[in-house]
């Protein structure tokens, strides 16, 4: 069985429980992969960073939508 974790950041909470339950899988012997959005310094087995997937230009894409959308979203509940 391939099993595969998102989470946004490698750090935090649901991030330290993310990659606890990886890590236990992968000691049973299941194929197990994390994905995060932004990796800061996990060194977890197969760990990935999604921004490395990326071309320069999806990158600044992504932070420019990602901008409009915090910004939108701050309009709104003002």
């Amino acid at each position: 069985m391939k099993i595969v974790h998102f989470c946004t950041y490698s750090s935090g909470g649901a991030a330290i429980a993310a990659i606890r339950l990886h890590e236990a899988l992968i000691t049973k012997g299941l194929d197990s992969s994390i994905v995060f959005l932004y990796k800061n310094n996990c060194q977890a087995k197969n760990s990935f960073d999604f921004r490395d997937a990326l071309n320069p230009f999806q990158q600044v894409v992504l932070k420019i939508k990602n901008k409009f959308f915090l910004d939108k979203k701050k309009r709104l509940l003002n």
